[in-house]
């Protein structure tokens, strides 16, 4: 069997495995599902001021950070109307509620009833049969009926509601969303470049102890401890924030939460943190930039191709083109008497050293001239006969720079191609 390795998707991937991602989204648009309620500052109070309140009823089309959210709407709700009973909660929630999701809330909730139900039968039982012992077994089982038969069904409770809802809860959430959630805050939740650090801790410390412990399977203690929360803090920060707290000798595991917050918005404050400015790259003109490079640089060398440059003859790359056609070309066709097959040009006679100089000069003074007429028949042609005068002259000021070169201190024997980009000679 082929076991492939895992791959990471890098930091954006991963964090959006996490069933809460970071950032937390606050405005939300009103849709058809929105409610709008009335609600009392003082819920005791029946003259106390209103405010209004929308939430959106649960019909299972939305994302876990949305369930958590109408989670904690519905306490809002219930407790701005200072409902009190079982039996109005149950109400209030069934208003909340749309299609599947509420079948699920019903059927949870009537099966934490009917299980009640049968426990007190159970022990309804049990004690009919204790007080009918030593009689007749129709006697004891008639009693039994009729003491499984005197329990009522229980009504509505909170244990009840809070089993429907955990219900609802398990049934939108992703399998192991507490334990998913948890492994990536620790992994992967480091700061974002555009994020504050009081914006960061304060989307931390809401999932935390807002969220985390709403998420199956609803125990008291499955949120992040404070340690956890500071270790985790510290892997999202900047490594040179990091060093600047070695460097002022604060030790992250002597230190509270409030505290570490503190220091790293007073090194923020200094670095002149600004969400709304961005770094964007500029964008280089190809035109420009290949319009340079073919303009002749002035310098304190001298090119035989190129004129006063930046590079010597000896590294100009042009030359070095030009030396290893000739050499290709002269392995196909007729082949000079300088040749030889380790690529080194090399005769004993002084009549084959003059020969190679000879033919080594009238191709470098041809291949130049293709060269220059190649490179200014690519520039913009016009009717303007100074400017023509002017390439003229830079061939005749390239002929004469020939005319300059001395093809007898060449030295034949030791030039030679070592790779397709160097010569030496």
């Amino acid at each position: 069997m082929k076991i492939a390795p895992s791959k990471s998707d890098g930091y954006e991937t991963q964090r959006k495995v996490a069933p809460l991602p970071m950032l937390i989204e606050t405005n939300k648009k009103k849709t058809q599902k929105t409610l709008v309620f009335k609600l009392k500052v003082h819920p005791t109070d029946n003259n106390s001021p209103v405010y209004e309140f929308q939430m959106d009823a649960l019909d299972g089309t939305e994302d876990t950070r949305e369930v958590l959210q109408w989670r904690v709407n519905l306490d809002k709700v219930i407790t701005g109307f200072n409902i009190t009973t079982a039996e109005g909660k149950d109400r209030m929630i069934q208003q909340l509620l749309r299609g599947k999701v509420l079948t699920t809330y019903t059927a949870g909730m009537e099966h934490k009833r009917r299980e009640l139900h049968n426990n007190r039968q159970q022990e309804a039982a049990r004690q009919a049969r204790l007080q009918a012992n030593g009689q007749a077994e129709d006697a004891v089982a008639a009693a039994i009926r009729t003491a499984m038969d005197g329990v009522a069904i229980p009504a509505i409770t909170e244990e009840f509601i809070t089993h429907g809802i955990r219900r609802v809860i398990e049934s939108l959430v992703p399998h192991k969303a507490l334990q998913r959630q948890k492994r990536c805050m620790r992994r992967y939740w480091r700061k974002p470049k555009d994020m504050s650090v009081k914006q960061y801790v304060s989307n931390v410390i809401h999932v935390n102890e807002v969220e985390l412990p709403l998420l199956p399977p609803f125990n008291a203690d499955q949120s992040l401890s404070e340690d956890e929360i500071v270790d985790m803090i510290l892997f999202g920060t900047p490594s040179s924030w990091i060093k600047e707290m070695d460097r002022q000798g604060l030790n992250p595991e002597d230190t509270t939460l409030t505290a570490l917050v503190s220091f790293l918005e007073r090194i923020e404050e200094s670095e002149g943190f600004d969400p709304q400015s961005t770094t964007i790259a500029k964008k280089s003109d190809n035109k420009k930039s290949k319009s340079s490079d073919n303009k002749m640089v002035a310098g304190d060398k001298h090119c035989l191709f190129h004129g006063p440059n930046t590079h010597s003859s000896n590294a100009c790359h042009t030359l070095k083109k030009m030396l290893e056609e000739q050499k290709k070309g002269s392995g196909s066709g007729s082949k000079p008497s300088f040749a030889s097959k380790n690529k080194t040009w090399k005769r004993d006679d002084k009549y084959g050293k003059d020969k190679g100089k000879k033919e080594l000069a009238a191709f470098i003074k041809e291949t130049i001239k293709e060269e220059m007429n190649s490179f200014h028949s690519k520039k913009r042609k016009t009717s303007d006969d100074d400017e023509s005068h002017a390439e003229e002259g830079e061939v005749n000021q390239m002929d004469f720079d020939l005319s300059k070169f001395n093809y007898e201190d060449v030295d034949v024997d030791n030039l030679k191609i070592d790779t397709d980009d160097e010569v030496s000679a």
